[in-house]
């Protein structure tokens, strides 16, 4: 039996323990929001076309933190294609073979867009044999560039472009780009189609980190510009950070001009220099480890000494090493 005053002091402390408790896990759950967890997801198709020919899709998309980057890409390639256009002089210079489609023509489109849908970067690639076409085309913060992979020259790169690059690499967008890019060659062995990452490629090189010093690295012995040989060592290494084995990593292609046998030894963490990629995440060797190389080293050590990853006096070296990954992957899987 209870008096009425001790009734009203217990039902007041009851009360008090309720709201106590109810504010408590409110606070909870204001203070510990669910993590966004990085992940990225990739979805590709391949369908066969009447002419011969086939085309591939990509689609996926890239969550970092509470944004979401969605991916979207495709390849046509076949034989029998309409010119649209006017056709582009044929190059003084032979067309080079260690990156030529096996088809008459070829066409690739890749894409980052943000959730609502507003453009973070574009990249398409055009090939047509009949007229000694091979142009890639890349969008970066409103600004176009233009790559000719046949003559290794570029698109004049104003001041003015050159700076609204720069500020663009620094901003969000710029960051969303070389983070989604890092997702992407982290899972490239992962694909089933690897030719549709190689804008993705292109782009990752572009948008490059500044370059370590290079002190890390020592080329042990070049190889004639025009080997048509191929030594690929037991490399194994940390795609994270770009580590190359204890045993050296050796390797040239079935290239010409752009490549030099590279002996590369052990770099310390985190110096990647001639790392192909961003920063030290390396585009995977298809023939295994991690892809180091003179055409990337090459770039690397341009942009350092021009300050900035989009000076146009580097613009070859970039389209150089750009067809240095495409050609190793095309040696690798016969595209």
């Amino acid at each position: 039996m209870f008096y009425p005053g001790v009734k009203r002091k217990i039902f007041a402390v009851f009360l008090c323990l309720a709201m106590f408790s109810g504010n408590t896990a409110t606070l909870k759950t204001k203070a510990n929001p669910k993590p966004q967890v990085d992940s990225l997801v990739l979805s590709q198709t391949r369908f066969d076309l009447p002419n011969g020919g086939r085309m591939l899709t990509l689609t996926g998309q890239y969550q970092v933190g509470n944004q979401a980057v969605k991916l979207r890409a495709s390849n046509v390639a076949g034989n029998v294609v309409d010119m649209t256009g006017p056709p582009i002089a044929a190059s003084s210079e032979a067309f080079e073979e260690e990156w030529k489609p096996e088809e008459d023509y070829y066409y690739s489109d890749s894409a980052m867009d943000r959730s609502d849908g507003s453009p973070l970067m574009r990249a398409t690639y055009e090939y047509q044999e009949a007229a000694q076409r091979s142009t890639l085309y890349i969008t970066l913060g409103s600004v176009n560039l233009v790559f000719d992979l046949d003559t290794d020259e570029a698109g004049p790169i104003t001041a003015v472009d050159e700076d609204r690059l720069n500020e663009w690499l620094t901003s969000e967008d710029g960051r969303l780009v070389r983070d989604t890019s890092i997702a992407i060659i982290q899972q490239a062995d992962q694909q089933t189609y690897p030719e549709l990452l190689l804008n993705y490629y292109a782009v990752a090189m572009l948008v490059d980190n500044d370059p370590p010093a290079e002190s890390a690295i020592k080329i042990m012995k070049k190889t004639s510009m025009r080997a048509h040989h191929a030594i690929f060592g037991p490399a194994r290494s940390t795609l994270n950070n770009c580590l190359v084995s204890k045993n050296a990593f050796t390797q040239s292609l079935f290239v010409n001009r752009y490549t030099n046998l590279l002996t590369l030894g052990r770099p310390p963490q985190g110096n990647c220099f001639g790392c192909c990629g961003v920063g030290c995440a390396c585009i995977p060797n298809p023939f295994g480890g991690a892809m180091y190389s003179t055409p990337c080293a090459n770039h690397d050590r341009c942009t350092r000494d021009a300050g900035s990853r989009f000076a146009g006096r580097c613009t070859g070296a970039l389209i150089i090493a750009i067809v240095y990954v495409w050609a190793t992957y095309k040696q690798a899987y016969h595209m």
